[in-house]
Formats: C-alpha cells, structure tokens, sequence
C-alpha cells in the first residue's frame, strides 16, 4: 500500500464518518420534534381542561354572585331615584359604565 492509497483509505473513513454522524444528528432530531410535539399536545390538552374548569367555576360564581349584585342594583336604584335630577345626571354615567364593564366581564368569560 501505498500513501496515497492510505491517505484516500483515511479520506473515506472520515467521509464516512461525517455521513453517519449527520444520520444520527438527523434522527434525534426527528426524535426530539416527536417528543416536543407529544409534549405539546399533552400540555395543550391539560390547559384546554384548566381552561374549562376555571371558566365552570366563574360561571358558578357569578350564578351566586348574581342574586347579591342584582339586591345591590335595587338599593342603589332606590336612593338614585331619591336624588335631585342635577345629581341624578352625575350618577347615571357612572351606573351605566358599571353595568357596561359587568357585561363585558360576563361575556368574556362566558365565551373562554
């Protein structure tokens, strides 16, 4: 044998090598988006249940919220009806954002 052949021997090898090594770089990289994908779906799945359960409980609690609020709504009904129509007018924005953002808060949750 000679050197050349010798030198073209290692050449190969290494070329080899470099094939095989970049093979099993290339299947555990398959692996890994395997398992990330898995991963992902089992944690996408757990926060779609959280998701329920925590929209379940807000809607449960403003069931029993609801009655209390509606009380308070009644009272506050009557003393802003007891007011001057000038405080009145101060008052009604007021009442009327309230009930806009409870809405929008219940339609949200509602809809999650």
């Amino acid at each position: 044998m000679t050197i050349n052949d010798n030198l073209r021997d290692a050449a190969y090898i290494a070329i080899g090598m470099g094939v095989i090594g970049f093979q099993r770089a290339q299947t555990r990289r398959q692996d890994l988006r395997k398992q990330f994908a898995d991963q992902r779906a089992a944690f996408e799945s757990r926060g779609a249940e959280v998701v329920n359960l925590v929209s379940e409980a807000l809607k449960q609690a403003d069931a029993a919220i609801s009655p209390v609020v509606d009380a308070l709504e009644a009272q506050v009904d009557n003393v802003v009806n007891a007011l001057p129509a000038q405080a009145r007018t101060l008052v009604e924005p007021a009442r009327q954002a309230s009930k806009d953002a409870r809405q929008q808060l219940r339609s949200r949750v509602a809809t999650a």
